[in-house]
């Protein structure tokens, strides 16, 4: 509950203090050159991609990144989860987010599932930008095993552009495999 609250409250300071705007898809965006672009769905679907990894043995970690494909008319903000398919073979332990995010909201750990807010308050993530990485999960493996890694945009916030219009998201789901 308390990770709600807080999630709430961040998304709610980044509205007031105006680094998130409330989007709509349709929006019409003005271009660096000041012509008038379309929403980032004109753009066509943007991946939200989880890396892969493998662990040598249970009891050691890795390391996977959440990366945007591309973020065309840069990056306010962003809500997301991110979910071990099978908590047997490993948990989530350490949630690393890059500088560029200047609020930042995760839930306690370990967990087999987090939540993550994050909000570019000062505008870092410029218009045009690929490859953004959104947070770096460290996963400890407890057992031998595969497990699948997903994502998912929160319904609401999603990941939005610096207007606050949401992009339109594919996730890639990513694999854990924990060798014996």
């Amino acid at each position: 509950m308390r990770s709600f609250v807080l999630a709430g409250v961040l998304v709610l300071v980044a509205l007031a203090t105006g680094c998130v705007a409330p989007g709509f898809p349709g929006n019409t965006t003005l271009a660096p050159d000041g012509t008038s672009t379309s929403s980032p769905a004109a753009f066509g679907p943007i991946a939200l991609e989880v890396e892969s990894a493998t662990i040598v043995a249970p009891g050691d970690t890795a390391n996977i990144s959440i990366i945007l494909s591309a973020a065309p008319n840069g990056l306010s903000g962003y809500s997301l989860t991110v979910s071990l398919e099978d908590p047997v073979v490993a948990e989530i332990t350490t949630v690393t987010f890059p500088e560029w995010v200047g609020m930042r909201s995760s839930p306690p750990l370990p967990a087999r599932t987090v939540a993550l807010l994050g909000v570019d308050t000062a505008r870092q993530v410029p218009v045009g930008t690929t490859n953004v990485t959104l947070a770096t999960l460290t996963l400890a493996g407890r057992a031998a095993g595969t497990t699948g890694i997903t994502v998912t945009t929160d319904a609401t916030f999603g990941v939005q552009d610096r207007e606050g219009a949401p992009y339109g998201i594919v996730a890639a789901p990513g694999r854990l495999i924990v060798r014996t």
